[in-house]
């Protein structure tokens, strides 16, 4: 019997970073290309 794999991206920053935008550009970049993957990205 086969199981089933489960990919998973994870991101981990200082939350004084969430503050700075380029920073939360470079996150949307980031979750973008995993959706793209379809692989499941949280911060």
């Amino acid at each position: 019997m086969w199981k089933q794999v489960v990919h998973l991206a994870r991101t981990v920053k200082a939350s004084e970073e969430l503050n700075v935008s380029r920073t939360i550009e470079k996150f949307e970049i980031e979750r973008a290309f995993w959706v793209s993957q379809s692989v499941d990205w949280e911060l």
